[in-house]
């Protein structure tokens, strides 16, 4: 005996319901992981460009850190976009930078700051060469 052709519509439907449901169902659990991702990426900008500070400061007799961020551009970063993070709606803001450190300063001393905190933690580059998360107060 063979299904009528309303039933196997109905079962299309009910089928496309339940993947609709499905759906709405995990959404948010997926939504949850991009703070996450965002700040991944912002650890990583960081420590790419603390790299590039302590590079600088290597090659310079006085040990400083540069002046500001654009200054090691080209030669210690390859694209100024990598003085840049996502605040988690595409809009790009810059990395925030604090001068006047040189090698021999504090080394837990923050050097650089995302200015974005996508969860409860600030992201931040010491002069020592750390990148630490730490919890916003």
């Amino acid at each position: 005996m063979k299904p009528s052709r309303h039933k196997k519509i109905f079962c299309v439907i009910a089928a496309l319901f339940v993947t609709a449901l499905l759906v709405s169902f995990f959404l948010p659990l997926f939504g949850r992981m991009t703070p996450r991702a965002h700040e991944a990426n912002a650890v990583a900008a960081i420590k790419h460009v603390l790299h590039a500070c302590r590079a600088y400061a290597a090659d310079h007799d006085d040990g400083a850190y540069p002046p500001n961020l654009a200054t090691l551009v080209p030669d210690y970063l390859d694209e100024a976009t990598a003085l840049f993070v996502d605040d988690g709606s595409g809009e790009k803001l810059p990395l925030l930078y604090f001068p006047g450190f040189h090698t021999d300063s504090d080394p837990g001393a923050i050097l650089i700051e995302c200015p974005v905190q996508y969860t409860k933690n600030r992201i931040v580059g010491e002069v020592g060469g750390h990148v630490e998360a730490l919890v916003a107060e």
